[in-house]
């Protein structure tokens, strides 16, 4: 990564709500400062920024952003999106070995439920409406401690594959291992 590669991205980072705006619509500096409630300054100098790195044109005195623009905002909000849902994941993740992490993108709108030693339920009553809407249901289950413990070994499967049928909605989740189970459960 170069120095411009550095610059580029701080710009994306500082001057994303500029550009964001312009994205939805062209305007002039005025209309930006009214719509963002920024200085005339911090507008100029976003417009200076946005500009110098191809993000963003003039035509006549209104701003409009580049497909570069564009294209790197989205990135840039992807970005964002990926590493809020890794740190909104960190207990689970740090449960799983090393070698087996996720991709990032299973992770993201994913709801994380880990069992509480108090309240071990408390890890399903949010999955049970997807339970009973579900066609699939695929479990990964481990032996061992709750999660951030990184010994625990990964056990046989707890649960099955079932189709959603009525039989199948009644009894969904089955316990087949003859024992307590910390699971990852993914509604397909």
């Amino acid at each position: 990564m170069t120095a411009d590669d550095d610059r580029f991205q701080a710009i994306l980072e500082n001057r994303s709500e500029v550009l964001r705006s312009l994205c939805d619509s062209p305007a002039t500096k005025p209309e930006l400062v009214s719509a963002l409630r920024l200085s005339r300054s911090s507008v100029d100098r976003a417009i200076r920024d946005l500009t110098e790195v191809a993000c963003v044109t003039a035509e006549g005195n209104e701003y409009r952003a580049t497909t570069i623009g564009r294209v790197s905002l989205t990135e840039y909000d992807q970005y964002r999106e990926t590493t809020h849902a890794i740190q909104d994941a960190d207990r689970f993740l740090n449960y799983l070995p090393a070698d087996e992490a996720p991709d990032a993108a299973l992770l993201e709108g994913a709801e994380i439920a880990l069992a509480d030693t108090h309240a071990p339920e408390q890890a399903l009553e949010s999955s049970i409406g997807l339970f009973r809407d579900a066609t699939v249901l695929r479990v990964s289950a481990f032996d061992g401690p709750v999660p951030g413990n990184r010994s625990a070994q990964p056990a046989r499967p707890a649960m099955e594959v079932v189709p959603r049928t009525e039989r199948s909605r009644r009894r969904v989740v089955e316990d087949s291992s003859g024992g307590d189970v910390e699971g990852i459960v993914s509604v397909v």
